[in-house]
């Protein structure tokens, strides 16, 4: 089976009118921050402005994409459309810094992650005749044994069931919430499976459209650390370890970090109290995850109606899914290699959130543009850029033999940029698969649905 991905924005902008509203809205609160933010986002977006300071082959797709999230984020995140400028301008400052040889883009990447999310979700599928997990989600469900095929989505939402279903962090959590264990049993609700794929669906879809809205508040950290240690950590950003544990301890990204536990699950006494701040510390330090995760609940929490009786507790649930997701995407830079924090460790078996928008966010290398300044030969004052996308496409190719999977990043053997692109990113293709995807003890616990994962760069 092969799943070939390529830039669309007609099948992401396609699903907003099915998205659910994560958060009942203050029409007083959205009305005073709106008029505080008088500029709106679409006097960011006039293209006028955009010309300035972002190349014109790029700021058309730009303010597609800024604008696909911003109508999602009607529903999901309302505050996006206040913060969409430090979005665009941190896009600018990926253009003229010197941080990196080369821009990565992320506006126009979190759109098609959330696409990559979507076919995912919806192509890639198992043989229940060999797949042990297929096999179990058959019995589980109680679908007609005639099936030979079950979709990632289907695996999601039996791992998702069970795990809520059985003692388990998220079995904590839904009670948590108040939500009746009854709705997430097949034997007691015979909605129970169409309900569980639209809550990974749509945490999911969520996380992966917001995944890298930490990258302007990782700025204000890469400031502080440049000035450490003449300053305290939280003297720019406002963020503060110990504040963050007490504001958020009851939230589910924070149980995701101290690894997948309840607090009242470690002995006492123990170091676990250090444990968690110290893993804050570090993610708020070196991720851009954590800070984004924490910006998403806490903006949804700032508009939030907590009087309002339209409240759903499934739609809270998705959107703290959606945090824990938006988190655990960068956390490889926590639990390290050499691993310096296996608690961390993703795995389909007790995320599949996480680990599914993580996957996609490794594959979505196609259309992202590789913009490297240059200086003309005839001018010391004009700076240019040498604009490629040099990935055409990326190819997924799943082995039901062998269970295994090869993604191909596609270049096209033309262009002499684009093979100087090739040249440049081959060289992370083994510190990815050693990042990642190494099956002893890579960041991505795959054991539960793949054998191995191997990662390629290809000239076509």
């Amino acid at each position: 089976m092969k799943i070939l991905f390529k830039e669309d924005m007609a099948k992401i902008s396609a699903g907003i009118r099915v998205m659910p509203q994560l958060v009942a809205v203050s029409k007083a609160k959205y009305t005073r921050l709106r008029n505080i933010n008088a500029d709106g986002l679409r006097n960011t977006l006039y293209p006028g402005k955009l010309n300035k300071i972002i190349p014109s082959p790029e700021n058309k797709r730009l303010r597609a994409s800024v604008s696909i999230m911003a109508r999602y984020s009607t529903r999901l995140f309302p505050a996006f459309r206040f913060m969409a400028k430090e979005f665009v301008t941190t896009e600018w400052l990926s253009f003229v810094d010197f941080h990196k040889k080369f821009h990565r883009d992320h506006i126009f990447h979190q759109t098609q992650v959330a696409y990559t999310v979507i076919e995912l979700l919806e192509k890639l599928k198992f043989e229940v005749i060999s797949h042990r997990l297929a096999a179990k989600f058959v019995s589980w469900a109680n679908v007609n044994r005639h099936r030979k095929k079950i979709s990632l989505l289907e695996l999601c939402a039996y791992r998702l069931g069970v795990l809520i279903q059985q003692p388990s962090y998220l079995n904590h959590f839904t009670r948590q919430l108040g939500i009746p264990g009854y709705l997430f049993n097949v034997e007691k609700n015979p909605h129970a499976v169409e309900l569980l794929k639209t809550i990974v669906y749509n945490s999911a879809l969520t996380a992966a459209l917001f995944h890298d809205i930490g990258y302007p508040f990782q700025f204000l950290v890469n400031i502080e650390k440049a000035l450490d240690p003449l300053t305290k950590f939280d003297l720019l950003t406002g963020y503060n370890p110990r504040d963050i544990f007490n504001a958020f301890k009851n939230r589910l990204f924070m149980t995701v970090l101290s690894g997948y536990r309840n607090f009242n699950d470690y002995p006492t006494p123990s170091d676990f109290p250090q444990i968690i701040e110290e893993n804050l510390e570090h993610g708020l330090k070196i991720t851009h995850g954590l800070p984004g995760a924490i910006t998403f609940l806490h903006l949804n929490d700032s508009l939030r109606d907590y009087q309002s009786a339209n409240e759903n507790q499934i739609n809270l649930l998705i959107m703290e899914l959606a945090a824990a997701a938006i988190m655990m995407h960068d956390m490889q830079k926590i639990y390290g290699n050499p691993v310096a924090r296996p608690h961390l460790r993703l795995s389909f078996s007790r995320d599949p959130i996480s680990f599914v928008v993580t996957l996609a966010d490794q594959i979505q290398e196609y259309g992202r543009i590789s913009g490297e300044p240059a200086t003309p030969a005839d001018s010391t004052t004009v700076i240019k850029f040498n604009i490629e996308k040099p990935v055409r496409e990326v190819e997924l190719e799943y082995d039901a033999d062998n269970n295994g999977v090869e993604i191909s990043y596609i270049y096209e053997d033309s262009a002499k940029g684009r093979m100087a692109c090739f040249e440049k990113n081959n060289v992370f293709i083994p510190v990815t698969m050693a990042d990642y995807f190494n099956g002893r003890n890579g960041f991505l616990d795959y054991s539960e649905i793949f054998s191995k994962i191997k990662l390629e760069a290809i000239k076509r």
